[in-house]
């Protein structure tokens, strides 16, 4: 292999006897090769046989030539000699590099082998990794349904105790409403004179009640009613005019941000109502003892 064997001849029997030869050299190198002989050895005892039998033969055996192929060469793909010796040292030279490059072959192609097996490996990892995310990521959203639909549960059961609440709030303040009403009945001719001569009205507006200060009944004030049933008294008022206002006000912050708001302005309006009446105290007070 990548070595050729060629001779010059002047007839055409001398050159058909030759490669007769040759192909019987061919035959037997092959032969001692597949025994396990080596190159060299086996190449040198097929000559000096075709020697010998050229002289038996009585005809000479003309100039050989070897040709071989040299791609590892630098700048050389063939080498022609007519040196046996040369040729075969060549051929070794050549067989090693391609022993060597056969070996590197096999090696990269191991290599690449176990990239590919490592690489499989790799993605049957991941694909793995992600199929447990995946899953526990099912996981997590079924336990956050799951928490949501409690939490939305303990809200539905909070409203309808809420609203529960409510509605007993509602009825004991409409009974407790309807007690006093029976107690206004009873007494509504004194009653309706005292605010006839007090506040000037029949009776008290809806949403303004009295409230006391200094003596009993001296103020009124809005009673501004929560989402919740509960009623928050407002700012203390001298006239039924400015309680109205201050209810007014609030029920419109009320139903535009909510009661936080409402109570909010409700309890800033109750501070400056008492800062006003403490005022109004401590000026008296002094206007009656520099009087005296």
């Amino acid at each position: 292999e990548y070595m050729e064997i060629l001779s010059c001849m002047k007839t055409l029997d001398d050159a058909i006897d030759m490669h007769i030869t040759l192909v019987r050299l061919k035959q037997r190198v092959q032969a001692k090769l597949l025994d396990g002989m080596d190159f060299r050895l086996v190449l040198n005892q097929a000559m000096d046989q075709v020697h010998l039998e050229r002289q038996s033969s009585g005809t000479f055996l003309a100039q050989l030539y070897f040709k071989l192929q040299c791609r590892w060469m630098a700048g050389k793909k063939r080498w022609h000699t007519k040196c046996l010796q040369e040729a075969i040292s060549t051929w070794e030279q050549h067989a090693s590099v391609r022993s060597q490059q056969k070996q590197q072959r096999k090696r990269k192609a191991a290599e690449q082998l176990e990239e590919r097996k490592r690489q499989a490996t790799d993605k049957l990892k991941r694909k793995a990794e992600r199929g447990q995310r995946r899953a526990r990521e099912r996981e997590q959203r079924v336990a956050d349904m799951k928490k949501r639909a409690e939490v939305r549960e303990q809200e539905k059961v909070s409203r309808q105790r809420a609203k529960c609440r409510l509605v007993k709030r509602r009825r004991l303040l409409a009974l407790i409403s309807n007690v006093l009403q029976k107690q206004a009945q009873k007494q509504a001719p004194s009653w309706r004179i005292w605010l006839r001569q007090t506040w000037k009205v029949a009776e008290l507006p809806e949403g303004v009640q009295l409230a006391t200060f200094r003596s009993e009944n001296d103020c009124v004030c809005a009673v501004l009613t929560l989402q919740d049933g509960y009623e928050r008294p407002g700012p203390l008022r001298k006239s039924i005019a400015e309680a109205q206002s201050d209810l007014r006000d609030l029920r419109i912050l009320q139903r535009s941000t909510g009661d936080a708001a409402a109570c909010a302005e409700l309890e800033a309006r109750d501070v400056q109502a008492m800062t006003a009446f403490f005022s109004s105290g401590l000026h008296w007070r002094s206007r009656q003892s520099t009087a005296s």
